[in-house]
């Protein structure tokens, strides 16, 4: 089944402001889409290709669109699925909880397996071996954009086949509003429950909760004494987005939780060696709260997602040839591939957000997108710019990565700021010494720290 997509409400919204009472003839004319798919996306939102949507961005002078910002991925519900969700009266699942389930089951045309650093065994064969073991706890964690929720659906993929599991997914984003993160007991009365309700254990969700002692003890007991027991297979609980709490006042409480059911799950006879852990995070998110050093910082194993190689980048551009019939010979695709690794290097959401403008203006030749690129324009420019303007917000971090970009000698940098910048996938190793994690940032912040001198 071919992928759809349909715009968020913000994406909606920024195309309605835009066309204002124009005809949809005109839209059709200048984004070169058929009249009445214009009516599908502008007037109902629904759902059509991720190029249809592109081109109307692009014909309408809105620049490129980010998926999970301007459109996302669409999942069709069922009669099944709405069914079950009318008869949860207590916590229904929602919409995007079904897509998730959906997205788990689907084939995506254009992922790449991920291997460890001088690994032959895939991550996603690591992480469903580790998650055999008994109390098993993982830390998925990398920069935006490197994959994190490709991998764990395919790791979910995997699990879904085997009937001896009970897979648990979170969005944490998505089901977690932000005054939830400001009261421990809401919180976690708020997660066993959703928990509950993705194992479909009904009867249970209302044991009341015991205002006499801690909400720690009452999230405890309800695990230990009536999930965990009630099934009979282990619980494999995903968190996807953890770093939605890192700013918020409950992180260290839970953490410390999360930790205390990991260590009870090697003594002997312990009910919680059902319960395995993923948690996934990213790295350029650490504020004031740093797992690293928190209660979850030594504990479990912990998985760090590596750039593509060049025989995997081969790998994506040619999926892309195949399912966009771009009709590439091995020629072209070798020249993409030694361009596009020269520029970005292995960083997947570049070579997507490059490989999605490729495919729709398939005349661009590799001067032109090289160049196009260089001066912040599409497709990747709103992503220099957003690292722009986070590094002008933070004068320190400005600094010290203007001295990474405009001296050519090794750089030493306090172990913070470090941090911060690896974290936010800007800078990478060379041996001691701290480069540019590609050409294009490179090049593309020498120019505005030259045109700026150094200043903010």
């Amino acid at each position: 089944m071919a992928q759809k997509f349909r715009l968020t409400n913000s994406g909606f919204k920024k195309v309605n402001e835009k066309i204002g009472n124009i005809d949809d003839t005109v839209i059709s004319e200048k984004c070169d889409i058929h009249r009445q798919t214009v009516a599908k996306i502008t007037k109902k939102q629904e759902p059509v290709k991720d190029v249809t949507i592109i081109k109307l961005f692009q014909g309408l002078d809105l620049g490129f669109p980010q998926e999970g910002r301007d459109y996302e991925e669409y999942y069709e519900q069922t009669d099944a699925n709405l069914k079950s969700s009318s008869q949860d009266t207590i916590l229904p699942a929602s919409d995007q909880t079904i897509q998730t389930e959906k997205a788990i089951e689907e084939t995506n045309p254009f992922y790449i397996q991920r291997y460890a650093k001088n690994s032959n065994k895939s991550l996603e064969e690591q992480c469903s071996k580790i998650l055999q073991q008994s109390g098993a706890l993982i830390r998925i964690k990398a920069p935006q954009g490197m994959g994190k929720k490709s991998l764990i659906y395919e790791i979910a993929k995997r699990l879904k086949q085997e009937t001896s599991y009970n897979l648990v997914l979170l969005n944490l984003s998505q089901i977690f509003e932000i005054k939830t993160l400001s009261n421990l007991e809401n919180f976690l009365k708020n997660f066993c429950f959703y928990v509950s309700d993705r194992l479909k254990i009904q009867e249970k969700r209302n044991i009341k909760w015991d205002n006499n002692i801690s909400s720690h003890y009452n999230s405890t007991r309800y695990f230990q004494e009536y999930l965990l027991p009630t099934l009979s297979n282990p619980i494999v609980l995903i968190m996807v987005n953890f770093d939605k709490l890192f700013d918020s006042t409950i992180v260290d409480d839970f953490c410390s939780l999360l930790r205390s059911w990991h260590e009870d799950s090697h003594l002997n006879n312990s009910v919680w060696k059902n319960l395995r852990l993923v948690l996934s995070y990213n790295t350029e998110s650490y504020g004031a709260f740093n797992i690293n050093k928190s209660r979850l910082g030594n504990v479990g194993i912990p998985i760090e997602l590596p750039e593509f190689s060049k025989q995997q980048v081969y790998q994506l551009v040619n999926c892309y040839s195949q399912s966009q019939q771009l009709s590439w010979n091995s020629k072209i695709i070798n020249q993409w591939v030694e361009s596009l690794m020269k520029l970005v290097g292995g960083y997947p959401k570049l070579l997507r957000d490059s490989l999605d403008y490729i495919s729709v203006y398939s005349k661009t030749t590799v001067d032109e997108f090289k160049s196009n690129a260089l001066r912040g324009q599409e497709p990747l420019g709103n992503h220099l710019l957003e690292h722009w303007n986070i590094l002008r917000a933070n004068p320190k971090l400005y600094e010290e990565f203007c001295q990474v970009i405009m001296k050519d000698k090794l750089v030493s940098l306090p172990p913070e700021s470090r941090f911060k910048l690896y974290g936010m996938g800007l800078i990478s190793y060379d041996g001691e010494k701290i480069i540019p994690r590609c050409q294009l940032y490179q090049d593309y912040f020498y120019e505005q720290f030259k045109n700026s001198g150094g200043n903010q």
